[in-house]
C-alpha cells in the first residue's frame, strides 16, 4: 500500500510504500547515492550461497553479489532511503508521524520501528529494484 510522505530537509511530498520482510522471506539495502531499494527474495535461485536471509537489512556478507545501482550507486549495508528532490536522507524517526497516521494497524497498537535497518523496508515513489544479483553464469 502506497502512502504520502514529506521529506524534513526540502518538505518535498513523495509516495512511501513498506515492504514487511519476514512476510516476504526477504533482505533488503538502499542504494548509497540514490536511496532507490534493492529486495531480494530469499528464495531466489540466484541467492549466493553461504549468505544469510536477514528478513531485515542485508547482511554485509551480501554486499559484493549485488549489481550497482542504475545511478552508479551501490547496494550496501547501512543506508537509507531519500528524498527524491534534495536526496537527503529521511529520518526513520520522522517517517513514524507519516507512516502510523496513514497506517490502518496504528489504532490496534503497530508502530513504525523507528529505524531504517529493521524487519520492514521503506521504498520511495516505486524506486525499487527486485533480486538484483550478479550473474555467476
Amino acid at each position: 500500500m502506497a502512502w504520502t510522505g514529506v521529506c524534513e530537509h526540502c518538505m518535498e511530498k513523495f509516495g512511501i510504500e513498506i515492504f514487511h520482510n519476514g512476510f516476504g522471506d526477504s533482505s533488503y539495502a538502499y542504494c548509497d547515492s540514490c536511496g532507490k531499494t534493492a529486495i531480494l527474495s530469499g528464495w531466489s535461485k540466484e541467492w549466493p550461497k553461504g549468505v544469510k536471509c536477514t528478513q531485515a537489512e542485508i547482511a554485509p556478507e551480501m554486499e559484493p553479489h549485488l549489481k550497482p545501482c542504475e545511478c552508479g550507486g551501490a547496494f550496501t549495508k547501512g543506508n537509507y532511503p531519500r528524498c527524491p528532490k534534495c536526496k537527503q536522507t529521511l529520518s526513520a524517526d520522522k517517517a513514524a508521524e507519516y507512516l502510523e497516521r496513514q497506517a490502518p494497524g496504528t489504532n490496534k497498537g503497530w508502530r513504525w520501528q523507528r529505524n531504517w535497518n529493521g524487519l520492514y523496508c521503506a521504498v520511495i515513489n516505486g524506486q525499487r529494484i527486485m533480486d538484483n544479483f550478479i550473474d555467476v553464469t
